[in-house]
C-alpha cells in the first residue's frame, strides 16, 4: 500500500481547518473549574508526517493542559518500566461501557483500562515508585520532552490547583481501588494523586502533540530527532487500547 503524501494531505487539512473554524457548538470542560474559563475561539490543527515535514493551522503555538492527553504516555511508561505481565495484573485493557470518571471497577476489581481517570491514576502508582515525588515528575516530563522532539512541557499551576481543590471524585476512585486491594504494595494514596494531578497539568500546543503523535504512529521513532523511544511491544498494547477505549 501507498502511503499519501505530504503535498496530497495538506490541501485537504487546509480546507477542513477552513470548513470548521467558524463552528460554536458544545462547551469547554467545566468538571475543573479553572477549565471553564479556557477561551472557546481557540482553535488549531496540525500535522507532523514520517519525514519530519510539519503544517498548522490557527493557534498552534498555543500550549493548553494536557488533561488525559496524558493517559497514554504515562501508560507507556508503566510498559516500558514494568512489562505489560505486571502493569496489567493492576489495570484492565477494555473499554468500560461507561463515562471517563465512573465509581466502577471490572470483574477483577481493577480499573478497566488505562485511559479512564481510574486507570491513570493506577499508572501513576506504577511510575518510578522507587523515586521521590519530584524525580517521578522529572522523569515524565523528561519523557514528553523526548517524544515532542526536544520541546520542553510547561505547566499550569493554576489548572493544577484547581483540580487538586476538585478531586473528590478523583480521591473516592483511589480509595475504592484499594479497598479492592488494586494497588500494588506500599502505594502512597495522596503522592499517587499528586503525581496524577500534576501529571494533567502538563501544558503542550498541537505542532508538538503532532510530533508525538507522530512518533507513536511510526513505532516509536521520532521524526525530528530519529530517537527510537519505546519498544514494539509497548506500542502495540497503547495503540491498541486507544483505538478501544
Amino acid at each position: 500500500m501507498t502511503l499519501p503524501q505530504p503535498e496530497q494531505i495538506l490541501p485537504l487539512l487546509a480546507e477542513l481547518y477552513q470548513m470548521t473554524a467558524t463552528q460554536n457548538e458544545g462547551r469547554v470542560a467545566s468538571y475543573i473549574p479553572q477549565l471553564a474559563k479556557a477561551n472557546p475561539e481557540h482553535y488549531a490543527v496540525a500535522v507532523c508526517f514520517a519525514d519530519g515535514s510539519q503544517a498548522s493551522w490557527g493557534q498552534a503555538d498555543l500550549a493548553f493542559c494536557l488533561q488525559s492527553v496524558c493517559k497514554p504516555v504515562n501508560y507507556c511508561l508503566t510498559l516500558e518500566e514494568h512489562g505489560e505481565d505486571e502493569v496489567h495484573q493492576h489495570v484492565g485493557f477494555e473499554p468500560s461501557g461507561q463515562v471517563f470518571n465512573a465509581l466502577t471497577l471490572n470483574s477483577q476489581g481493577l480499573p478497566h483500562n488505562p485511559l479512564i481517570n481510574a486507570g491513570g491514576i493506577m499508572c501513576c502508582s506504577l511510575i518510578r515508585p522507587q523515586l521521590k515525588l519530584p524525580d517521578r515528575f522529572e522523569a515524565i516530563t523528561q519523557f514528553w520532552s523526548e517524544l515532542s522532539g526536544g520541546s520542553a512541557p510547561g505547566f499550569d499551576n493554576a489548572v493544577y490547583q484547581s483540580e487538586r481543590q476538585s478531586a473528590d471524585r478523583n480521591h473516592a476512585l483511589a480509595y475504592f481501588m484499594r479497598e479492592n486491594k488494586a494497588f500494588p504494595a506500599d502505594t502512597d494514596l495522596e503522592e499517587t494523586l499528586e503525581l496524577y494531578f500534576q501529571c494533567c497539568s502538563l501544558t503542550l500546543n498541537v505542532q508538538e502533540l503532532a510530533v508525538v503523535a507522530a512518533t507513536l504512529a511510526q513505532g516509536g521513532k521520532n521524526p525530528l530527532t530519529g530517537q527510537t523511544l519505546l519498544q514494539p511491544r509497548t506500542l502495540r498494547n497503547c495503540l491498541t487500547v486507544m483505538a478501544t477505549c
